[in-house]
């Protein structure tokens, strides 16, 4: 048996479709890839992604050391900003391709992706100086995404936040029916839409009224075949397939 999300349970209704992805019982799809992908295209998917590795790096050098393990820029990140960027060895090969979250001064939260977690980790702990650490945070976040045209209006449903005040790449820390989460503007669709950090002892309780405020708007669950479709279609590189040890970010 393979590790499950919180939302494993609501997922079971189409247990058909649920496959190991890398130690993972995840759902591959759910209706069907093509009417997903064309969701997240027209109207607005929900996607679990629960799945997905976060590291946190924090302490005195956090950034400096960032800036090393990295191919971007860390120290122009402000706090509450996201940046995309891959971790490499130190001969350019990449580990992974990851998004860099800036909590604090000297606290960043890594999403990486599940099949490289542990290896993620093991680098960076390894390659840090100085009087910082490396976390696993993986067990402390569920993970959704809402993705799609119609993504603004559904969430603006369920939260105070302005939402059209959020830019691209950046988040904010608030509530989500009335859930403390971090509320991020990003997306690997190529479409509008959030990502949100939460508590896993919530997830049914986001996913639910996610569901159905999102029926007004035609919304559908999301398995991870129609993300890929998604992301292949908008040109977003994903390790293990564009990115690995051998094929370099330039």
């Amino acid at each position: 048996m393979g590790k499950r999300t919180p939302l494993f349970e609501i997922h079971k209704a189409y247990q058909e479709h649920i496959f190991d992805i890398v130690g993972w019982e995840m759902p591959i799809y759910y209706t069907g890839t093509i009417a997903e992908h064309e969701t997240v295209r027209e109207g607005v998917g929900l996607f679990d992604v629960s799945h997905m590795g976060k590291i946190e790096v924090r302490g005195k050098g956090a950034l400096i050391n960032l800036q090393k393990l990295l191919i971007s820029n860390t120290q122009n990140i402000s706090i509450y900003q996201v940046k995309y960027s891959n971790l490499c060895y130190s001969d350019g090969g990449v580990i992974d391709d990851v998004t860099v979250n800036r909590l604090a001064e000297d606290r960043f939260l890594l999403c990486v992706n599940a099949s490289s977690t542990e290896k993620d980790y093991r680098w960076i702990s390894q390659n840090l100086e100085g009087e910082l650490e490396a976390i696993d945070q993986s067990h402390a976040f569920a993970q959704l995404a809402v993705q799609g045209p119609k993504s603004f209006e559904l969430f603006q449903k369920l939260t105070p936040i302005n939402l059209r005040k959020i830019k691209f790449y950046w988040f904010v820390l608030g509530t989500l029916d009335a859930v403390q989460a971090i509320i991020s503007r990003t997306a690997y669709s190529g479409e509008e839409g959030f990502e949100h950090y939460f508590s896993p002892e919530y997830a049914t309780h986001i996913w639910e009224p996610v569901m159905t405020e999102g029926k007004q708007f035609g919304i559908k669950p999301v398995g991870l075949a129609a993300r890929d479709t998604l992301r292949l279609e908008m040109g977003y590189p994903l390790y293990g397939h564009e990115l690995n040890r051998t094929n370099k970010p330039l």
